[in-house]
Formats: structure tokens, C-alpha cells, sequence
């Protein structure tokens, strides 16, 4: 058998930065342990990222770019303001449930002793906000930038809620986390963030399923 392209090395140490960033926190882990779990020498995290703090970036940028990537995809489509609302928010879902670490850690990991982490958010989350506007906001006629500020964190912090405490939830209602799962929480949330809690005390029948 040939050699795998090398680009399985690079996401085998991405996937084991997210896998343990999210679980031990940035400042937790080490090179080393990170190269152990990615089966490669330790140098080829230095290679590609150049450290911790290049991993943390590639991680932040990816994870933005699948959103950036599900913005602009909406905004080619022509659909009502709640239609588009409900398909970005499942959209997320399903980026979440299969990119779990990663998302986990791009959203919460801004450690302080690395200014350039926060720096390369912000500019990220900017033009984060300009597509979601486009795609989303601009339907429901919010013209205040301060709503927007407001609003977005709210909306993020709502769609990851269930992943942010899934095993508590697994423990505690004892709730099979599975396709059919998904597809509640994609239609709770939807109605939770549009209709507020009325609109989960009358749910809508018609509301679209969506599929992994």
C-alpha cells in the first residue's frame, strides 16, 4: 500500500487539538500529548502549525469558515426570513454534531495570555456577522447594530445549549441521542428563538424535517 497524502497528518493533529482543547482547556495540554493522539512525531505539529497557539488558529478559522460557508449558502437561496432562520440553525446543528471538539473549542477557548487568539476572532467574527446579517437579520428588518450584538451571542449560545450539556442530559432524562433527537432539536430550537415559548406549547406540524 502507498503512503497516506500527508494532509491525513495535518487533520489527525487537528482532530486531536480539538479533542483535547475541548475537554482539558487549552492551557491543559501539551505538544506532545497532542502528537501522541495524532500518531505523528511531535516535530509535524511544529511543521504545519508551529504550536499550540497555530493549532488554536486553525481550528477558530475552520470553524468559521464551515459558517461563513452555510451564510453564503443560504443567501443563494430564495427563502422567507423564517425558512432561512430554520435551515441555518439545523445547518448548525449538524455542523456541530459532526464537528463536536472543534466547534466546542473555536467558540469557547480565547485564552489571555494569547492577544492574537481574540484578534483573529474578532476579525473572523466580523465578517461572520456581515454574512449573517445579509443572510438572515436583514429578512426580519433589524436595523440597530446594537441588537445585533445582543442578539447574535444569544442565538449562538441557544443552538449549541443541548451539545454544551449533552451528557447531562443523557444522564439525566435518560434521552437517546440519536437522528430522531436531532431532528427535535433542530424544530425546538427553531421555534424557541422564532415563536418563543409559545411556539413550542403549539407546534407547527408543517415545520420542515431535516435529515443528516
Amino acid at each position: 500500500m502507498g503512503k497516506k497524502p500527508k494532509e491525513d497528518s495535518s487533520t489527525r493533529i487537528i482532530q486531536a487539538a480539538a479533542y483535547f482543547f475541548s475537554r482539558k482547556g487549552f492551557s491543559g495540554v501539551g505538544v506532545r500529548e497532542i502528537a501522541a493522539k495524532a500518531k505523528v512525531n511531535i516535530s509535524m505539529v511544529s511543521y504545519y502549525y508551529g504550536g499550540k497557539s497555530g493549532l488554536l488558529k486553525a481550528i477558530v478559522t475552520e470553524y468559521f469558515s464551515h459558517v461563513d460557508s452555510i451564510a453564503i449558502k443560504l443567501s443563494s437561496k430564495s427563502l422567507s426570513p423564517r425558512e432561512a432562520l430554520k435551515e441555518f440553525i439545523c445547518e448548525m446543528v449538524y455542523l456541530i454534531k459532526e464537528k463536536e471538539d472543534l466547534c466546542k473549542v473555536a467558540m469557547i477557548e480565547m485564552p489571555i495570555e494569547l492577544p492574537e487568539i481574540t484578534s483573529l476572532k474578532i476579525e473572523l467574527l466580523k465578517n461572520n456577522m456581515k454574512l449573517m446579517i445579509q443572510s438572515l437579520s436583514n429578512g426580519f428588518n433589524i436595523s440597530d447594530p446594537k441588537k445585533h450584538i445582543i442578539i447574535g451571542p444569544a442565538f449562538l449560545s441557544l443552538i449549541f445549549s443541548g451539545f454544551m450539556f449533552g451528557n447531562l442530559i443523557k444522564k439525566i432524562s435518560g434521552e437517546k441521542i440519536d437522528s430522531a433527537f436531532y431532528k427535535r432539536y433542530c424544530d425546538t430550537i427553531s421555534s424557541l428563538f422564532l415563536d418563543g415559548m409559545n411556539g413550542i406549547a403549539k407546534p407547527n406540524k408543517k415545520e420542515k424535517k431535516y435529515e443528516n
